[in-house]
């Protein structure tokens, strides 16, 4: 099968695009199904728990939407510099970019954390669904810096052409992740049910 240069295995035409577009796809897939378990995971828990949880997640959404704004650019400059054979200057901006990013996760995360209970109160809600969304952001804020880290690194990969790393690193995140979110909801292999939402939970979590 032709290809696009000597070096690259990437075949030309639209099984090219296929051949980028697949493993991409499945990842963002991941990434969605991730959100829709964390409902399904809580749901037994009450609509305000479920109210919280859709909150947290719409909040953290706008970091994502952030971020992807900055990795945009660091796509189109690696990509450059590393089809120009040039992967010292495309490592380069990956590392400016993780930099970047990181510290913006972060100024995001501390303003989250102290302004989370405003922030909350002007979508509306109230009562336990006001409470339990405040506990759920300053929960979710000290990762919000790891996620900026690993969309980076990702970026990074799918930049250079490699699109099958950040699939294998998204199927592991997510066995981590939603293996993780069971267990402290509901309180298995001895966590004692102290979850998110452990306080207004009449049985525990």
């Amino acid at each position: 099968m032709e290809t696009v240069y000597e070096e690259s295995d990437i075949p030309k035409g639209s099984s090219g695009v296929w051949s980028l577009a697949w493993p991409t796809i499945i990842t963002n897939l991941l990434f969605a199904s991730s959100s829709i378990i964390a409902i399904k995971v809580v749901g037994g828990l009450g609509q305000d728990a479920v109210a919280a949880t859709i909150t947290g997640q719409r909040i953290s959404f706008i970091l994502q939407a952030i971020l992807m704004g900055l990795l945009s650019g660091t796509t189109a400059l690696m990509a450059r510099h590393w089809g120009a054979k040039e992967p010292k200057e495309s490592s380069q901006y990956l590392s400016q970019t993780i930099q970047l990013t990181l510290a913006f996760s972060i100024v995001f995360s501390i303003l989250l954390w102290l302004y989370a209970e405003p922030f909350v109160a002007f979508l509306g809600l109230k009562g336990d669904a006001l409470s339990m969304s405040v506990i759920y952001l300053k929960y979710l804020c000290p990762f919000l810096p790891l996620l900026a880290i690993g969309l980076s690194i990702t970026t990074g990969f799918r930049s250079i052409g490699d699109v099958k790393t950040p699939l294998i690193i998204s199927v592991i995140m997510n066995i981590i992740g939603v293996s993780s979110m069971i267990v402290l909801t509901h309180g298995y292999l001895g966590f004692n049910n102290y979850g998110v939402y452990g306080a207004y939970s009449n049985n525990g979590i």
